[in-house]
């Protein structure tokens, strides 16, 4: 067993975010089946840092073959980040997420079904840290669609089928836009 599986194994997820640096820096090598592991982590930071780095250390076609051998998927186009607010009774914070169109929809723990019905293809989506609610939707449709937003604006809000979103908890997810020098958009088609 690898370093990073054994790592991998006993949760030790601080270290493994650490190697997952170092591949991005070409300190380390991974093996497929490690990368594999990596992106299938229970941890969302982890899964979200290797595909992160996968699309970031190699070319676009190497890092798509590499994707489509492992996991079955083909990646149409390269990844695109983006952030949204995740309000919780415990926290206020910002996640990242990270996307791109696919032959197939994956991604490990979220429903997407209303996003892949307004986006109108499949895809792939990855994010950084734990969260509840639909607040991603918008966020993630208009990245597929579009691509990045500018740096300080923020989408959040659950879609409907006609394309329009809006937002929960508008105050609190203002705070985390605001904190962050970001404008929120929190409504809209």
């Amino acid at each position: 067993m690898t370093y990073l599986l054994r790592l991998l194994e006993k949760e030790k997820f601080s270290t493994v975010l650490s190697y997952l640096e170092g591949w991005k820096r070409g300190e380390v090598e991974l093996e497929e089946e490690e990368i594999l592991a990596a992106v299938k982590c229970e941890k969302a930071q982890v899964g979200f840092k290797a595909v992160e780095v996968l699309f970031e250390r190699f070319p676009f076609e190497r890092a798509k073959e590499i994707f489509r051998k492992l996991f079955g998927v083909t990646p149409f186009s390269p990844t695109v980040k983006f952030l949204f607010p995740a309000v919780s009774k415990d926290e206020k914070v910002l996640v990242s997420g990270l996307a791109f169109l696919s032959d197939k929809t994956f991604s490990l723990c979220k429903e997407l079904s209303q996003v892949k019905e307004v986006v109108g293809k499949e895809f792939a989506f990855f994010y950084d840290r734990e969260f509840t609610g639909n607040s991603f939707q918008a966020p993630l449709a208009y990245a597929l669609l579009y691509g990045e937003l500018p740096k300080n604006i923020l989408l959040s809000g659950r879609l409907f089928p006609n394309g329009d979103f809006e937002a929960e908890r508008v105050r609190e997810k203002e705070e985390v836009a605001m904190k962050n020098g970001k404008f929120l958009i929190a409504k809209g088609n």
